[in-house]
């Protein structure tokens, strides 16, 4: 027995295809029935595209294997620049060697060298050659008052035994022309350099 089905006529493969592509223009082209005009203008439209779209691609891959270089520099000479601005950061923010008794004694808390009862805290984390040198300065024995107790300065502290950038400075040159350490100017109280 056949049925309905069996007696319609099959699609062919490109039609069925040409139904389920989602490329623009394919199921235009390929539908069932005679060639009309609008078959005609889609199948031109997309042969016209399609060889828009491999014309690029070819060129494209061309140019790719030339392997062209562009190599184009403009280079501007000033004749008058300003000596630009240098910051030097050093983790430490005095010269241990400047520190003196009485400075610990001030400031050794707050700098976290000493603990409240003004005895060494952790010593595990001085440097072993300066560890000698900071006992020392740490005996301040009992009833010990340092000679400027009511007149301390922090500021006056930090200009004493920040590091000098005299001592900073080995060696300058700026577009050829020797400077030095004088050629800086601190730009604010602390010790940065400019």
């Amino acid at each position: 027995m056949s049925s309905y089905e069996d007696n319609e006529p099959k699609p062919s493969d490109i039609n069925v295809f040409a139904g389920n592509a989602t490329m623009h223009g394919i199921s235009h082209i390929f539908t069932e029935g005679s060639f009309s005009f609008r078959r005609f203008l889609w199948a031109a439209a997309f042969l016209v595209c399609f060889g828009m779209v491999s014309y690029n691609g070819y060129d494209r891959v061309m140019y790719y294997l030339s392997y062209p270089r562009v190599t184009k520099l403009d280079e501007l000479e000033a004749q008058m620049m300003n000596f630009p601005a240098i910051t030097m950061c050093n983790l430490n923010p005095f010269r241990f060697s400047k520190v003196t008794k009485d400075d610990l004694w001030q400031v050794g808390h707050a700098l976290e060298i000493l603990d409240e009862n003004k005895k060494l805290a952790h010593s595990e984390f001085v440097d072993p050659e300066h560890l000698s040198t900071l006992r020392r300065l740490a005996e301040f024995g009992p009833g010990y008052v340092p000679k400027d107790k009511d007149s301390f300065s922090m500021k006056e502290f930090y200009n004493r035994t920040a590091h000098q950038i005299q001592d900073m400075v080995l060696e300058c040159s700026y577009r050829g022309t020797k400077c030095s350490w004088a050629n800086f100017t601190v730009v604010s109280l602390s010790t940065t350099f400019m």
